[in-house]
């Protein structure tokens, strides 16, 4: 007796490649519509797949590189290499460089990058903040990062006092000019060498150092005096209370008590004490009946440039909301400091609502990375907060709240915008989780898990990037690098349940990927060098050049032939569609051709070709008439495949080639519409089809996979 059998039909693959031990769960949705491999194909809103796009290559580049738009819809290409900056235009034509930066090739991922206009602010640990400019005439600069100063030369930078500065007690020698700076314990070191402290608020730079004790400083804002207050009793006035007058409104710190007197601080340059008010204390007033002008006291009323030589510069920055974002501080891990509306250079701190904004995470957490979107988003070693941002809670001082989204750490790979919502990799980087917004009022966002049936595609992810769709495709996918050069990339669709994910590899090493829009960048590492390709739906190829008039910004060295970067390795051939094959190209360079060639086109695209396969799982079935489901060997009889744009392909062993039998060869072979059976052979428990695999440049998009399968 025939063995039973039932017809399968697979024409949703958005469940794109999952895990092998998924194989038996037919109960789960996203398995039956996805496959057991599923390499290089971009799945499409149909359901259905196509080929993955091809690469154009640009110019040559190691490390990381970046599309940046300057005013005037201006577009750069902005790459750091080993220990340089360089910026490129849209051709790939050198635009400026600069050198002796501290990353390496290997480093490039941590520099953190905000545009601002036609500035281009740039961090990295270790690192003193830079400025790249584009000024209006064309002109491009290198510098230093400078805070704003103000009209009597102090510097709107932001203040912290440190722990271990607590119970410090600073004494200035006078109010103004060049003075000495005694502080009661040590702290001073060279490095404090022209950063700037403040004694109740007033600006003092430092100037030189004697001992970690004594040390000299120009005043830039003249300091507070102090006072000698004659009281009628000095009962229940303690060093260290702090003082109000009645009439003056003076407020004061006490530093001295002395027979009928105390010694008062002052806090303000603005105010003083009189002669005839009453002086009111925490615990006590008294009449004043005579005042007299003292040094400067000494206080622990003091504190430090938060961003310094002494405590470090900024690691990470963002650009939101008109306000430049510094965190990830050396000394302040869990500190976020927002710039002043509209003036980046600004972080002087203050209660307006335009001032800058200094808070810190709670927790003590590491802020690694934020983002802009409906609200702010920061990511720590331990957890996910947003702030709340809105037309009725403004972001400025006193608003900020932390609240927090997931108790998932972030790892170190930048997270990532998308139109659905925000994508971070956490602490193992294993998990992929999706941050989107719910909109209640008592949970406005959610986080979820979107690869936990693809995790094997995650291989200690460098860095992602989304790419929005564009006119050669509506979908929306995220490309994350891993660190062995291949990708996993996902499909970002808010209609579907699950996000189907599908490894891309291909015959160089991916070693960054970047996007601006649909602008979509990858530096590849092949045996010659390392080049930037743009992603294109135009070419079945990476690495894409024009044989016969390959760019001048890949033009060859001296002794190079005019494949260089390809040297050693082998090339595929397009003609205007028609497949030329391959050839090997010499330690040169060169192409090796052979005698009957000729190459003489000028349409002849050299690149380099990548396998796309799929192999479909086979379900099984569960319930009904007893057929011994699942408890004998079982045989795939026939499958059929249905496609699109075709340019061929292979199932198993049989192979369905690009140019049909009696059909002209020498010219570019017709995409086809069509349907084809294959026969399995063979029992088994667990059968696997196929696979099919397409491994030569070309189109084609698979409609539907229908087998036949017994039970």
């Amino acid at each position: 007796m025939a063995q039973a059998s039932h017809i399968v039909r697979q024409v949703d693959f958005s469940g794109g490649e999952l895990r092998e031990d998924l194989k038996h769960r037919d109960d789960v949705q996203q398995v039956q519509c996805g496959a057991r491999r599923l390499e290089n194909w971009r799945m499409m809103s149909s359901g259905g797949l196509t080929d993955r796009p091809g690469r154009m290559a640009l110019f040559r580049q190691e490390g990381r590189t970046e599309t940046v738009m300057l005013p005037g819809d201006l577009r750069y290409r902005l790459s750091f290499g080993a220990g340089t900056i360089i910026i490129r235009d849209t051709t790939g034509a050198l635009v400026t460089s600069d050198a002796g930066y501290p990353w390496t090739e290997a480093t490039v991922g941590k520099v953190s990058f905000a545009v601002i206009s036609s500035d281009i602010v740039i961090c990295f640990p270790g690192m003193m903040t830079r400025v790249v400019k584009r000024a209006s005439d064309g002109t491009w600069s290198f510098s230093n990062w400078a805070f704003t100063t103000g009209a009597q030369g102090e510097i709107r930078a932001p203040f912290y006092r440190f722990p271990e500065s607590y119970g410090i007690k600073l004494t200035p020698s006078a109010r103004s000019g060049s003075i000495t700076l005694t502080f009661s314990a040590a702290f001073l070191t060279s490095d404090l060498i022209g950063t700037v402290i403040r004694y109740k608020t007033y600006q003092i730079l430092i100037t030189a150092i004697t001992s970690p004790t004594v040390g000299t400083g120009t005043v830039l804002q003249p300091l507070p005096p102090a006072q000698v207050i004659t009281l009628a009793s000095t009962d229940g006035f303690l060093v260290g209370h702090v003082v109000s007058g009645y009439t003056s409104n003076a407020t004061g710190e006490v530093t001295a008590v002395a027979g009928n007197t105390i010694t008062v601080q002052i806090k303000s340059v603005f105010s003083g004490f009189q002669a005839s008010e009453k002086i009111i204390g925490p615990i006590s007033r008294s009449d004043s009946s005579a005042v007299a002008a003292a040094d400067p006291q000494p206080t622990a009323d003091w504190d430090e440039q938060a961003i310094s030589a002494r405590r470090g510069w900024p690691q990470a920055c963002l650009y939101d909301r008109t306000r430049l974002t510094f965190f990830d501080l050396p000394a302040l891990p869990e500190g976020v400091i927002w710039s002043s509306l509209d003036t980046y250079t600004d972080f002087l701190v203050g209660a307006d609502a335009n001032n800058a904004i200094f808070e810190l995470v709670p927790g003590r957490k590491h802020v690694l990375y934020m983002l802009g979107g409906p609200d702010q988003f920061v990511f720590t070693d331990d957890g996910v907060f947003y702030v709340p941002i809105s037309s009725s809670v403004p972001l400025k001082p006193g608003n900020v709240q932390f609240i927090q989204v997931s108790s998932d750490g972030c790892g170190p790979v930048r997270p990532a915008i998308t139109t659905e919502g925000i994508v971070f990799l956490n602490v193992g980087l294993r998990r992929a989780i999706a941050i989107t917004l719910l909109g209640a009022a008592n949970k406005p966002y959610e986080a979820t898990d979107i690869n936990e049936l693809a995790d094997h595609l995650l291989k200690t992810p460098v860095c992602m990037a989304f790419s929005r769709g564009d006119a050669n495709f509506s979908e929306r996918y995220l490309h994350v690098v891993n660190a062995d050069g291949t990708m996993a990339v996902a499909r970002m669709a808010s209609n579907r349940q699950w996000v189907g994910w599908s490894p891309w590899s291909g015959a160089g090493s991916v070693k960054w990927v970047s996007a601006l829009g649909t602008d979509i960048l990858f530096n590849v590492q092949y045996s010659g060098a390392t080049i930037v390709e743009r992603m294109t739906d135009d070419v079945d190829m990476d690495g894409v050049v024009t044989l016969n008039g390959i760019m001048a910004s890949l033009a060859a060295g001296e002794g190079q032939g005019p494949l260089w970067f390809w040297a050693g390795e082998t090339v595929d051939l397009q003609d205007g569609g028609r497949d030329l094959g391959n050839r090997e190209i010499d330690e040169d360079g060169n192409l090796v051709t052979l005698p009957n060639d000729d190459f003489s086109s000028a349409g002849i695209l050299a690149g380099r070709a990548w396998a796309s396969t799929i192999e479909p799982f086979v379900p099984h079935v569960s319930g009904g008439t007893d057929y011994k489901q699942t408890q004998r060997r079982r045989r795939v009889r026939q499958v059929m495949v249905s496609v699109l744009r075709s340019t061929g392909f292979s199932w198993g062993r049989r192979s369905i080639p690009p140019v049909a039998w009696g059909e002209e060869g020498g010219s570019a072979p017709a995409k086809r519409e069509n349907t084809y059976k294959f026969r399995e052979m063979g029992r088994h428990m667990d059968p696997r089809p196929g696979p099919l695999v397409k491994d030569r440049p070309g189109s084609l998009e698979i409609v539907e996979i229908g087998m036949e399968v017994t039970i």
